[in-house]
C-alpha cells in the first residue's frame, strides 16, 4: 500500500510540475491594445470591396509596434503608423453580409514579467 501512495504522490507532483506556471507567461489574454477613439471609415455598406481601416487610439501612449487590429476576433494585416494610429486591411469577404463588426486592438505579451 505504501508503494501505491508513493507512486500517486510522485505522479501528482509530475503533473503539477508539467501543468504549472512557466517563464513564458502563456496565460489566456484579453484584448490588450489601446482603447479606440475613432475608426475611419466608421461604417461600410455591405458588399463593399476591400478597404483600409484607420484606427485612432484614445491616448498618446496607445499602440505598440506589435499591436494588431482585430475584426470580430480575427487578426487583420495591420500596419503601425505611430503611437496613436494603426491601419488594417479589411478583405471584402468580411463585409459581404449585413451585420455589426467588433473592432479591437491586441498587443501580444512579451513573455517577460
Amino acid at each position: 500500500m505504501k508503494r501505491f501512495w508513493r507512486a500517486l504522490a510522485l505522479t501528482l507532483f509530475a503533473v503539477a510540475l508539467a501543468a504549472g506556471c512557466n517563464d513564458y507567461n502563456t496565460s489566456i489574454q484579453n484584448p490588450t491594445g489601446a482603447s479606440i477613439l475613432t475608426l475611419a471609415p466608421s461604417g461600410v455598406v455591405y458588399g463593399a470591396p476591400a478597404f483600409t481601416l484607420t484606427v485612432i487610439a484614445s491616448s498618446a501612449n496607445g499602440f505598440q509596434t506589435t499591436t494588431v487590429v482585430r475584426w470580430n476576433g480575427q487578426k487583420l494585416v495591420s500596419t503601425y503608423v505611430d503611437t496613436v494610429t494603426m491601419t488594417a486591411a479589411v478583405p471584402a469577404n468580411l463585409v459581404a453580409k449585413i451585420g455589426t463588426a467588433y473592432v479591437d486592438t491586441y498587443t501580444p505579451q512579451s513573455g517577460t514579467a
